[in-house]
């Protein structure tokens, strides 16, 4: 079966795709199809000198009742289209030939504007020298599924070399359809790929100074569209939907396209319910709640008025804070929304005093501003003196103080101040380290009443932006525990703001202990989800009164654990109470400000590492952080206070090794000595013996806080052999075998 039926001059042929598309005898190509696939273009296009390609809309979006339905799907699908990045998708699919026929304006690829639906299927094709000229039409759009007569998809063409019809055509498409075009590929896509070519550089526009590029920041320097990071695909969808909005009211004006039509786009978010209730999966619904957002930001509407189309400098702001957000949909209505803070590294500009770090206004909440500028000495020094009072509090009014534990009160400190940037160390890593080394997930344990939800409450204050929003959540209160499902909802919540744009840490008071054996998976996956997303993400910081923390291997490596364990002494309660309170009013966000311009300098400086190996082991991903302060206290002239972390505190392997000197002193009998090959022998189902049926097991927590060194855990069976000395040495406790290792090493020379 020939699936094409092609009449050429009035006559049936059986002509391939190169014959009827001939290069040799045509160097000029004008077509109008609703799709075109990049694979077709490069393999039968490329050789044309000129290119014109029209694609129109899909079919589905032509399928309209009225012509007023088929304004609004014709807007909502360009906006779908945007959206899912088609035109730099297509345009990184084209060989390098062919993005540069773009650039030379040898090949120009443009759509109908929004709100006009084109259904032709035309192609011109002519040689500018000998003057021959070609009309096709038919049902044919330009792929090799269309023009493939052995497909069992059936299609037809006409075709005609008559110079009198091709003209008549060529009129029809330069007076009805040419007007009524707008370019495909947005000016935005052109300059970051082709950074060099003044002719595709922005305009500049005043009003835009957090959002334009910056020819001296790192998109400058983007030559490939391959490299295209998360800002530029924000920029580049601002653009787009911008130049779309422009053609709307050009053809509004032109009287192409109805003055209804802002209405219209209005009523795409009108129809929110219907489609909420219809889209089951998380990111369909992302895309949906997205695209809503940028219908509401192409339209301005004024109160007594009738919807417009809104201003480009307008549209642009709103637009890439609309795009360079990944909001998800929450598990429940009762879920509060988190602060919002975006991080565009290509925005730092420290001669303005701005960071890349966008917060939303104090004026108006909808607007994204700079958050962040350099603080005086005088505010840094009164900073630094005021976490010394806090820290000092840990010493003066705790039961047994330690310099340790206060150590341990900076560390979360740094980590809170690292937070909006973990994700980019993530994705800036070098030599040996992986994304596992670099945790995102900060667990703070120990005993009740050892001050972990004060810390996390003054933490907040440090790290607030500029307007009020819940920043400390409990844990309990996430999904309400007497709702159905309260537990897997609460992971699944967690999970689903650790795949959002905004890098505000996520701050959870009293993590329950299930959490630990439930959301294993949880801290595992999102390490490697966010990976692979290669998106800027959040981070999680919880407290919890969890005494015996333990995550299996994966989960432990992917989190750090700081146990502050010191419980406030209740006689000195009124003191402490006072105490809390000067610090509580003394605090602000002054140094995290500063410190957000800092880290900044430090990333946009070709020379920072921001992660270093420690004995080949450990990787201290706080290293930066770490230097910025060493920095402020050298600035002020104040010497680095001995309760400074000057590298990683491994609670989490300190907590499995009290697991087991608890255990073994408490039942030294149930260990079992052999001389012979110097084991000590435990029996692990003893720890399961009272455990409830279902669940995890108490031995399955110790088992796995034993490290290699002690235990090899390809021994299978119930009976742990425990390496002597190497398992004293751990837990810390004098080996009472020793006396008997001594005996056999003298006794062995004597036998036979």
């Amino acid at each position: 079966m020939n699936s094409t039926f092609i009449l050429y001059n009035g006559k049936q042929v059986d002509w391939s795709i190169k014959k009827i598309l001939d290069t040799d005898e045509f160097d000029s190509f004008i077509g109008v199809t609703y799709s075109a696939s990049p694979k077709f273009i490069n393999h039968y296009l490329s050789a044309f000198h000129m290119l014109t390609l029209v694609v129109g809309i899909p079919e589905h979006s032509v399928q309209a009742a009225n012509n007023e339905e088929l304004e609004r799907l014709s807007v909502a699908n360009t906006l779908d289209s945007i959206y899912e990045g088609d035109s730099t998708k297509l345009y990184q699919a084209l060989t390098p030939q062919m993005r540069e026929s773009v650039i030379d304006h040898r090949f120009s690829m443009r759509i109908p504007i929004p709100g006009l639906a084109i259904h032709e299927k035309l192609y011109l094709l002519s040689n500018t020298d000998s003057g021959k000229t070609r009309v096709i039409i038919g049902s044919a759009n330009l792929s090799d599924m269309a023009f493939n007569p052995k497909t069992n998809q059936m299609e037809s063409l006409v075709i005609s070399d008559d110079p009198q019809l091709y003209h008549l055509w060529l009129q029809h498409f330069t007076l009805d359809i040419k007007p009524n075009l707008t370019d495909y590929f947005p000016k935005e896509l052109l300059h970051r790929t082709h950074p060099n070519n003044v002719e595709f550089s922005p305009e500049p526009v005043k009003s835009l100074d957090l959002f334009t590029n910056n020819p001296t920041a790192e998109a400058a320097v983007i030559l490939s569209p391959d490299a295209l990071n998360a800002d530029d695909m924000a920029a580049i969808k601002a653009n787009d939907t911008a130049i779309k909005a422009q053609a709307i009211q050009r053809g509004i004006q032109t009287k192409i396209l109805s003055p209804e039509l802002p209405q219209r786009i209005q009523e795409i978010t009108n129809a929110k319910s219907r489609a909420k209730q219809a889209e089951k999966d998380n990111d369909q619904k992302i895309k949906t709640k997205t695209i809503y957002k940028m219908a509401d930001d192409i339209i301005t509407v004024k109160k007594g008025q009738h919807p417009t189309i809104a201003p480009p400098r307008t549209l642009t702001t709103k637009l890439i804070k609309t795009l360079h957000t990944k909001v998800t949909q929450p598990v429940s209505e009762t879920v509060s929304e988190r602060p919002r803070l975006l991080r565009q590294d290509t925005q730092f500009n420290p001669e303005k005093n701005e960071s890349g770090l966008l917060a939303p206004s104090v004026v108006n909440h909808d607007e994204a501003v700079s958050f962040g500028r350099y603080a005086s000495l005088a505010e840094i020094k009164s900073s630094l003196q005021t976490i010394a009072t806090l820290i000092a509090s840990y010493t003066a009014y705790t039961i047994k103080p330690d310099k340790t534990e206060s150590k341990r009160v900076y560390e979360t400190i740094l980590y809170a101040f690292t937070a909006p940037f973990i994700s980019y160390i993530r994705n800036h890593l070098t030599g040996s380290t992986s994304e596992a080394d670099v945790p995102l997930f900060l667990f703070i344990g120990g005993r009740p009443g050892s001050g972990k939800t004060l810390l996390l409450t003054l933490i907040a204050k440090m790290i607030k932006l500029n307007v009020d929003s819940q920043q400390i959540m409990n844990y309990a209160s996430i999904v309400p525990q007497q709702a159905r499902n309260a537990k897997a909802n609460g992971i699944r919540q967690i999970s689903r703001w650790l795949i959002e744009t905004k890098v505000y840490p996520l701050l959870i008071d009293e993590v329950p202990d299930f959490f630990f054996s439930k959301a294993r998976d949880l801290i595992v996956d999102s390490n490697n989800t966010a990976n692979e997303n290669g998106d800027e993400y959040p981070v999680f910081i919880g407290t919890t009164n969890t005494v015996d923390y333990h995550l299996n291997a994966r989960a432990a490596r992917r989190a750090y654990y700081l146990k502050i364990s010191n419980i406030f002494d209740k006689n000195h309660s009124k003191d402490c109470s006072i105490a809390y309170e000067k610090v509580a009013n003394a605090l602000d966000n002054t140094l995290f400000k500063d410190f957000l311009m800092r880290f900044e300098e430090k990333i946009h400086d070709v020379n920072t590492t921001f992660v270093t190996d420690i004995n080949g082991q450990k990787h201290d991903f706080l290293i930066v952080t770490r230097q910025i302060f060493e920095d402020y206290y050298t600035m002020c002239h104040l010497p680095l206070p001995d309760f400074f972390p000057k590298g990683m505190i491994d609670d989490a392997a300190q907590s499995g090794r009290e697991l087991w000197r608890n255990l073994y002193l408490s039942h030294p009998e149930s260990f079992t000595y052999q001389p012979k090959n110097r084991n000590l022998l435990y029996d692990i189902t003893n720890l399961d013996t009272n455990a409830p049926k279902f669940g995890d097991k108490p031995s399955q927590k110790y088992k796995e806080a034993l490290p290699p060194t002690v235990f090899n855990d390809d021994f299978g069976g119930n009976i742990l052999p425990l390496s002597v000395p190497e398992f004293f040495t751990w837990i810390d406790v004098t080996d009472p075998y020793q006396s008997h290792s001594i005996l056999a090493s003298l006794i062995r020379p004597f036998r036979k």
